[in-house]
């Protein structure tokens, strides 16, 4: 099994206290060494050869700062600054004209052909993008917000308010609820969605809410989607989500009942696996697993793996 985390091997330098310093931001912007990461629409630059995709980072060019509105500051690959420029307000055919290499492609359309850390760094440059969008005004006054520190921070522009806004996250937990049976396989309950494309498979995740820990955020969505009390609660392992604007932290937890009562606004349908029943009927296309970059498909083929035997 694949058995891989996506999104997590982001391996730049982001240069954190440096991009405070206008005068040394500046001069990175101006350097011949900079490197443009285009975005257009939610989409990335990659190069037009699918059958070796990689992303594109452009030579410094100062046509696209000329024309772009906003242009944020990664971080140093190498020593070489890299910057993402959005080309969103213009139409694709102009945007491609811009940049005069590559094709625009929505990155987890084609995350599996590319490197991790490129997959990272287009991920990390498309969530600050979308904050950016989101955030052109300030929350306090209503005024236009400016992009300060590199794109890493906002700040009012009205000069009796000048309130602050940084890159908000909204995280979420992702669970894998397991039971051991006293006689019997290990099991684990997945949610059940009929698409048009089929059958899929996936584990319970939800938003955590102001005034409760990672832990507490676990209980309650498990007992809400499922109505299950658990317990042994584990964390495995966390992957940013800028699709928009999140962080899934992963778990795994176990349950004493087989019996739950679902919430069908929130899952239509739910059933116990073994890794047995999980792995055949993937491999025969009964069934679908969650998709291939994302965490939950992540939790699901690590516990096949454990319990296979």
């Amino acid at each position: 099994m694949n058995t891989k985390l996506f999104y997590c091997q982001n391996s730049i330098d982001r240069a954190g206290n440096l991009r405070k310093d206008e005068t040394w931001l500046s001069n990175q912007f101006k350097s011949p060494q900079a490197l443009l990461m285009p975005y257009w629409r939610s989409k990335s630059l990659f190069s037009a050869n699918l059958d070796s995709l990689s992303y594109l980072l452009l030579k410094q060019s100062e046509h696209i700062f000329s024309v772009t509105t906003e242009t944020i500051f990664l971080g140093l690959e190498n020593e070489r600054p890299v910057f993402a420029v959005d080309l969103s307000a213009y139409e694709l055919e102009e945007a491609s004209q811009l940049v005069a290499a590559g094709e625009f492609h929505d990155l987890r359309k084609v995350v599996t052909r590319l490197p991790q850390e490129q997959a990272s760094l287009a991920a990390y440059a498309r969530g600050l993008i979308h904050w950016h969008k989101t955030h052109a005004y300030c929350s306090h006054c209503g005024s236009k917000s400016a992009a300060i520190q590199g794109g890493h921070a906002r700040q009012c522009t009205n000069h009796a308010c000048k309130a602050m806004c940084f890159p908000r996250l909204d995280p979420a937990i992702i669970t894998l609820i397991e039971h051991t049976p006293q006689h019997g396989k290990h099991m684990c309950l997945l949610g059940v969605h009929d698409t048009p494309a089929g059958t899929v498979c996936t584990t319970l995740a939800g938003f955590v809410e102001p005034g409760e820990t990672l832990e507490e955020a676990v209980k309650r969505e498990m007992m809400e989607e499922v109505g299950l009390v658990v317990k042994n609660i584990r964390y495995v392992a966390s992957q940013p989500w800028p699709f928009p604007a999140s962080i899934m932290i992963g778990f795994t937890a176990e349950s004493d009942s087989l019996e739950f009562t679902l919430d069908r606004d929130e899952v239509p349908n739910a059933a116990w696996f073994t890794a047995k029943e999980l792995l055949e009927a993937s491999q025969t296309g009964k069934i679908s697993l969650s998709k291939t970059d994302s965490i939950a498909r992540y939790l699901i083929e690590n516990w096949i793996s454990k319990n296979i035997a």
